[in-house]
């Protein structure tokens, strides 16, 4: 037979383990109600970076265009400009409106150019992985939407 202190320390120890049970059972539902809140939000950013990325493809369509037409044009500028060079050597100033002309081109194709690359780096996504990686890494801000930089437009 059982004292009643023995009945005691039993209930006591069957409180303590529901107890320690509801405690467990509410810490793995919080932990797992935060993955989800982070997966959801990087969900999301994946869908708006992608959605960014796919209206870039007409823009770097049509820059690729206007490369293309300025590459040519700077070609054609640049040897005009060596052909004029052979006149100019008479003392004429028709060179340096034509290197004038080239210049433009250049300064053109040349913007074009970093336009072109700023449309190829949104297509990789790089706030997107730069969020799996932290997240990968147990960077804490993520579950909180704080993360470390911001995305450019």
């Amino acid at each position: 037979m059982k004292t009643h202190a023995a009945e005691a320390r039993d209930t006591m120890k069957a409180e303590h383990r529901a107890e320690c049970e509801t405690s467990l059972h509410a810490e793995l539902h919080a932990g797992l109600s935060e993955y989800l809140a982070v997966g959801g939000e990087l969900a999301e950013l994946a869908t708006l970076e992608i959605k960014l990325a796919v209206r870039s493809v007409p823009t770097m369509v049509m820059l690729g265009l206007a490369q293309l037409g300025l590459l040519i044009l700077a070609w054609l500028g640049f040897s005009a400009c060596l052909g004029w060079l052979a006149f100019a050597l008479a003392g004429q100033q028709v060179f340096v409106g034509l290197a004038a002309f080239t210049l433009l081109q250049c300064l053109g194709l040349y913007g074009a150019y970093h336009a072109l690359n700023r449309c190829v780096r949104r297509l990789s996504l790089p706030h997107t992985r730069r969020q799996v990686a932290n997240l990968v890494k147990g960077d804490g801000d993520l579950a909180h939407g704080q993360a470390h930089s911001t995305p450019a437009a």
